[in-house]
């Protein structure tokens, strides 16, 4: 049995798997902004969905950047609690002594869409989620070990206001500008120049990974049908195949390739 955590700055998600195929138990709660109450309710979830059994091996997506080789988070921009601290600070105690494999949460998300999902089909994909905040990754040759790069477009003063996509496409970003939320809002306008603003961000990216295909995911984006995808001279843009599931879907990709160390991870596939 085998376990993937997607925790979000809003919502954290862990859900089960026997196979690493599919994902067999789901369970998701409010993040806490508590480290022991964030812990406390990631081990409550793993014994629900595991029945009450062991995992042989963790995936965990965080939404910032993190050491692999140190293990230990860097920055978490919409989880600043854990900010330079170690993965352990996270890990339940009785859970320790298990393989936990820990990467960005985009760019596990994008995983799941590259290997398995929107992506499979192209060579270079750019995956950029749009929730709480914005993140992304960049997958060329279908190359696994990109989930570790540390890929912020989301902070990156991309348009020609100075601003970066995280202040105005993410969902705390259309607040600040729109002072609505983005679940919420009918206006056509909003959304109008919203979409705007995306298309001018995803351009620059574009220009500089001159992806093949852009697929879109997160809540703001796939979970709202006031969305107006964004239209720009440059790849065509998509949305993820695995929607809110992606984050757990990626981590079940991550545990597989990295649990048997490559070997007819192609094939398995």
């Amino acid at each position: 049995m085998y376990v993937s955590i997607d925790l979000g700055g809003t919502t954290t998600r862990v859900a089960s798997s026997y196979d690493l195929k599919e994902l067999n138990h789901i369970e998701k709660f409010e993040t806490f902004k508590s480290i022991q109450e964030q812990k406390t309710a990631i081990k409550r979830s793993i014994v629900k969905v595991l029945l009450g059994k062991r995992p042989e091996a963790v995936s965990l997506g965080v939404p910032g950047t993190i050491n692999k080789f140190d293990r230990k988070f860097l920055v978490l921009p919409n989880y600043p609690t854990l900010d330079g601290l170690p993965f352990n600070s996270i890990i339940p105690v009785d859970l320790k002594d298990i393989d936990w494999y820990v990467a960005n949460d985009a760019g596990i998300g994008g995983l799941a869409e590259t290997i398995r999902g929107s992506g499979r089909e192209f060579n270079r994909i750019l995956f950029l989620t749009i929730g709480t905040g914005v993140g992304g990754a960049f997958f060329e040759n279908k190359n696994v070990n990109a989930v570790y790069e540390n890929f912020e477009p989301g902070h990156m003063k991309l348009l020609k206001n100075g601003k970066s996509l995280e202040d105005c496409v993410s969902a705390k970003g259309f607040k600040d500008l729109y002072n609505q939320d983005p679940h919420n809002c009918e206006d056509s306008k909003i959304w109008a120049d919203y979409s705007k603003n995306l298309a001018e961000g995803l351009q620059v990216l574009s220009g500089f990974y001159l992806p093949d295909i852009i697929i879109l995911g997160g809540g703001v984006a796939i979970n709202n049908s006031k969305f107006i995808n964004p239209k720009f001279p440059g790849p065509e843009v998509i949305f993820s195949k695995f929607g809110d599931n992606a984050g757990l879907i990626g981590g079940l990709v991550l545990l597989d390739y990295e649990l048997h160390l490559n070997k007819a991870f192609a094939v398995s596939q």
